[in-house]
């Protein structure tokens, strides 16, 4: 018996967010990929963007708890969902590239760029 046996996930993202649904599905939960979010038949839904790009999609975490107040949201961006880099919009190669900029201070220069 695996952790999450039983726990029905709504695999709602992108690259980031369906890796982490793999991983929920290799503890145990049964993950649907872009499905529908209706009535109470999902415990738990993955989601990812920038807020505008959520908003836009009415997924939010405030809009589907205001919609489905027992699901559990695990809403991913690239630079969280709140804050000055908030609706930058990130992938692997930015990661790597802001990692080793943060690795050698140049991440905290006002130059820096979207």
């Amino acid at each position: 018996m695996f952790p999450l046996s039983g726990v029905r996930v709504l695999d709602l993202a992108d690259e980031s967010g369906s890796y982490c649904a793999a991983l929920l599905g290799d503890l145990g939960a049964a993950v649907v990929r872009d499905g529908a979010l209706t009535g109470d038949d999902i415990d738990a839904v993955v989601v990812s963007g920038t807020p505008s790009a959520l908003a836009r999609r009415a997924l939010t975490p405030d809009a589907l708890l205001d919609r489905h107040p027992r699901l559990i949201v695990a809403a991913i961006s690239p630079f969280g969902l709140c804050g000055p880099r908030a609706e930058w919009r990130s992938g692997d190669t930015i990661a790597q590239a802001l990692g080793s900029a943060y690795c050698t201070g140049a991440a905290l220069s006002a130059n820096l760029k979207p």
